[in-house]
């Protein structure tokens, strides 16, 4: 695992953003696992901008989430499905039927748990996987004390604790509490194990989490274990001082909203990310892969 420390959370979004538009640039029909919530806004940013910037296209790629709330569907503006259409599928060129979201309204929970694990296991192990990290230790909506690493299942239904449920409204998406559903559909922990890459962004706020939520709930696990075991994996994390959280609500159009990091200089990218120039030349040359990925500092991809 790598740890990148970065001052504010504009820095952050940016280093996390340019991983995603490089592993894009190297593989267009990428899977990119996607998260929601009010971390990830900056970096759903980041990828507008690339792509108004003529930068790349994601017309080929295809996208997975993490998860949706039991009992809401694409209409309503707390759903996951109305977050990644107003943030940012509605902004760049992937098509619809290319976006995979759990359907938080099936009236076959379980079923619809089967489909999404066939779903996951047909298009192959996710290319790169944006997570965040909850208030209360969560990724996804695994929280800490009830996370398994030996599930056989990619995909489950949740019970949402109290700290969760609270963090929703602290994020905009709720009026009060009594309106966040109690349970949501989620991806397993072995089913974020399998992604070839994980970049993991972490503000300021969310960062006591690593340090007491996860250690403390893991049932034994050392304290690092967690992270350790999401390998091969990059944290880009705010520091404590001159610190900023997402300046919009969840619910907003980021169509006004901007980045100050300039993402025409998108080539010239930090060496944990993918190389894109390196793979653009690979490609050149009539490799239409990734190319050498231990040439580009990179673990090896694995698969589910």
């Amino acid at each position: 695992m790598k740890i990148i420390s970065v001052s504010n959370y504009d820095e952050m979004s940016a280093r996390a953003a340019e991983c995603l538009v490089a592993e894009v640039l190297a593989k267009p029909d990428s899977v990119l696992g996607l998260a929601t919530g009010s971390t990830p806004i900056g970096v759903y940013q980041g990828m507008a901008a690339a792509y108004t910037a003529g930068e790349l296209s994601f017309s080929r790629c295809r996208s997975v989430n993490l998860d949706e709330y039991v009992g809401l569907g694409p209409e309503s503006e707390a759903s996951y499905r109305y977050f990644m259409e107003d943030t940012l599928f509605h902004h760049i060129d992937i098509l619809p039927e290319n976006t995979h979201l759990p359907k938080g309204k099936s009236q076959n929970l379980s079923a619809e748990c089967t489909r999404y694990d066939e779903l996951l296991k047909s298009l192959g192990p996710i290319d790169l996987q944006i997570l965040g990290l909850g208030h209360n230790g969560h990724i996804a909506f695994n929280d800490p004390h009830a996370s398994r690493f030996d599930d056989v299942n990619l995909m489950q239904v949740v019970e949402l604790d109290e700290k969760c449920r609270a963090q929703q409204v602290r994020d905009g998406c709720f009026a009060d509490i009594a309106q966040v559903p109690k349970t949501a559909l989620t991806l397993t922990v072995p089913a974020l194990t399998g992604a070839a890459r994980i970049f993991c962004v972490v503000p300021s706020a969310a960062k006591a989490a690593i340090k007491s939520a996860m250690p403390a709930r893991m049932s034994g696990l050392r304290s690092h274990e967690p992270f350790r075991r999401l390998a091969p994996m990059t944290t880009a994390r705010c520091g404590s001082h001159n610190t900023t959280r997402a300046p919009i609500s969840i619910k907003k159009s980021i169509k006004n909203k901007r980045l100050s990091y300039n993402f025409s200089k998108i080539r010239t990218l930090p060496s944990d990310c993918v190389a894109a120039t390196r793979a653009m030349e690979s490609k050149s040359a009539g490799n239409p892969g990734h190319g050498d990925e231990s040439s580009l500092g990179m673990a090896p991809r694995k698969s589910l």
